[in-house]
């Protein structure tokens, strides 16, 4: 009888050691996988191009991967969808040489201006953030892209 019960203990005991390890492999297996979800929904939202959709179901193709989403899709990533080409397209120019130079020179132009007293006195860019889409703001949309063309009724 006394056997008996020691074959339990050390039955028990190796139950016990199985589930511990088969817990830190669930765990291991767990993070793992909430890592690849994580990659899997940047890659949908940063690079996959909707095929066809229904209210809660979505195909999506991003480079050799065909993807179904089941859920409602945010809002970030419906409009990444929409506008992702056009930002794409946008930021190459912004970042492109010609932009720099443009804007460089037009900054050039304004510190000469101010040097003889022909600048335009509401040209405010900040030449330590960002100037060059500071100056490409400046000449595509004048004085009313910092103050605004409406007079404020409280001032």
């Amino acid at each position: 009888m006394e056997q008996r019960i020691i074959d339990v203990e050390v039955k028990i005991a190796f139950l016990e050691e199985t589930l511990d390890t088969l817990n830190e492999v669930l765990l291991e297996q767990s993070k793992a996988l909430e890592l690849m979800h994580k990659k899997l929904e940047r890659l949908v939202r940063d690079h996959a191009k909707p095929l066809a959709r229904t209210a809660n179901i979505t195909l999506l193709v991003a480079g050799p991967l065909s993807l179904v989403r089941v859920g409602d899709a945010g809002l970030a990533e419906q409009a990444w969808w929409r506008y992702g080409k056009e930002l794409r397209k946008r930021k190459a120019s912004l970042e492109s040489r010609r932009s720099k130079v443009a804007a460089y020179t037009f900054g050039a132009l304004q510190y000469v201006g101010e040097m003889i007293g022909l600048a335009d006195e509401d040209f405010s860019i900040d030449w330590e953030d960002t100037p060059v889409a500071d100056v490409l703001r400046w000449r595509r949309f004048g004085w009313a892209a910092w103050h605004g063309r409406e007079t404020c009724p409280y001032c």
